[in-house]
């Protein structure tokens, strides 16, 4: 791994002007402002996988969504296979007038790239695809098969991914996917994230008096909706944040030991 540890270093300069170049791209989902951008960062990712050693590369479309750049180097039926997921499509910059450098026209300051995309996700897939390709160049082979599948709505909720996901499986199987849009704990802590907290939402909807009522007259003999929706809010958590609903832990597995030592080493602070 030294060696390809040490090519990367070596090559730093050019992974980082190369990530410049896909940064400047103004790939936004949201609203699809410049729809030709989409298209460019696109067919850029596409000819910089192609150049990376993989087998093959091509763009995945379903319906009118924004393209999935798709590579695979399969190297044995005997090794397991690895997906990197990522997005080159990012979120709008407004306020534009609170940037210290414009959005799309990266700046390295003090060590570190400013410009959209950069940390969400452009430089996480840019990462991925540099070091399979130094892996590559100096060992010959991977030991797995990799994938990547790098996303233009991720911005917009992937809309279409799971259409994608349906009719691509032949393409898109896996027994690994490695996720490249997490952040790590601290910028001095590699971390790797293996789950997130999921989302349940609903609607509550308190009704009471059609018209105003007069809280002299009224107050305390008519029921305040406001007062029962706060009541139903603050019986949803205990005082030690847990939450009350029945059942809702049922399927939450519990922290290991080692999980627990691994979250009590990070670097918390008050």
């Amino acid at each position: 791994m030294k060696q390809v540890i040490d090519t990367l270093r070596a090559n730093r300069d050019q992974a980082l002007a190369e990530m410049i170049e896909l940064v400047r791209i103004p790939s936004i989902s949201p609203g699809l402002p410049h729809p030709e951008a989409i298209t460019e960062a696109a067919d850029w990712l596409e000819r910089r996988l192609e150049r990376s050693g993989m087998d093959e590369v091509r763009q995945l479309v379903v319906d009118k969504h924004n393209p999935v750049v798709w590579a695979r180097k399969h190297i044995s039926d005997d090794l397991p296979t690895v997906l990197f997921y990522g997005h080159y499509d990012v979120m709008p910059a407004d306020p534009i007038d609170e940037w210290a450098s414009p959005p799309f026209e990266p700046e390295v300051r003090e060590g570190k790239v400013f410009g959209r995309g950069t940390a969400d996700d452009k430089g996480q897939v840019m990462m991925h695809i540099n070091a399979v390709e130094a892996y590559l160049k100096i060992k010959g082979t991977l030991p797995v098969n990799v994938i990547f599948a790098i996303e233009g709505e991720e911005e917009e909720g992937s809309e279409g991914l799971e259409q994608l996901l349906d009719s691509h499986r032949d393409l898109l199987a896996a027994d690994v996917a490695v996720i490249s849009d997490s952040p790590f704990f601290a910028s001095d802590c590699p971390s790797v994230c293996y789950g997130l907290r999921g989302i349940a939402a609903a609607e509550i909807r308190v009704e009471g008096p059609a018209t105003d009522l007069h809280s002299g007259n009224y107050g305390g003999a008519i029921a305040n909706p406001v007062e029962f929706l706060a009541r139903i809010l603050n019986d949803l958590k205990d005082r030690d944040g847990r939450i009350t609903i029945d059942g809702f832990y049922d399927d939450v597995l519990e922290l290991s030991p080692s999980e627990r030592e691994g979250f009590a080493s990070l670097p918390l602070d008050e």
